[in-house]
């Protein structure tokens, strides 16, 4: 009896981090499959709404200040990576309250860039160097990041990453959880629900916060 328990929890340890990483593969494989991120290069989206300025809030509990954002578009190239994110911002807090060049008068363009290992912005037809990150990361990481925080990058990194899996019952309903570490971009966490579609991205970095 002894021995065969010993053979049986042997097994069990030898086998189960090929079972998982072979189930972490199916569930990105079908993931991919259902987004068509396998033979993507390049996508571009559009929207209006608005944004926040990190970690400029007026109070420790307040929340950050907020503006308009009358035009957004994003172009990625997954492949290079490459990232252009063009925004209109105007001012919406009236009176303004805490950080982010505030109060904003007319109406503010910001193009952001990044292209493999360099980012800049874009003024008029100047690039220059991009300011200082409020998050404490690099231009070039904050910017890529954008791109494997969209549901077609981060499958897209999953498939070239050691990724892990995990299932989890949110909200009464079934999820899996696809953590990836990339020695290049860092740790990732993807929730997929049971149509394969990848439902919330988390990324995961150190902070002096």
């Amino acid at each position: 009896m002894k021995k065969t328990l010993l053979v049986a929890l042997t097994f069990a340890l030898l086998a189960s981090p090929a079972g998982r990483a072979q189930d972490a593969k199916a569930a990105i494989d079908a993931a991919a499959a259902t987004l068509g991120a396998t033979n993507l290069r390049t996508v571009q989206f559009s929207g209006w709404g608005y944004d926040y300025v990190f970690g400029q809030s007026y109070t420790g509990s307040g929340a950050w200040p907020r503006f308009n954002l009358p035009s957004f578009t994003m172009t990625i190239d997954f492949a290079a990576p490459a990232m252009r994110d063009d925004r209109r911002r105007t001012q919406l807090e009236n009176p303004p309250l805490g950080g982010g060049f505030q109060p904003m008068f007319g109406e503010q363009r910001l193009i952001a860039v990044v292209n493999g290992a360099y980012a800049w912005d874009v003024v008029g037809d100047n690039a220059i160097v991009p300011g200082f990150r409020n998050d404490r990361q690099s231009n070039v990481t904050g910017r890529l990041d954008q791109i494997w925080m969209t549901p077609h990058g981060f499958v897209k990194l999953a498939m070239s990453s050691t990724a892990t899996l995990r299932t989890e019952t949110i909200r009464g309903a079934k999820k899996t959880i696809v953590s990836i570490t990339s020695p290049s971009y860092g740790t990732f966490e993807g929730t997929l629900n049971e149509q394969h579609l990848v439902e919330r991205i988390d990324r995961w970095f150190g902070h002096s916060v």
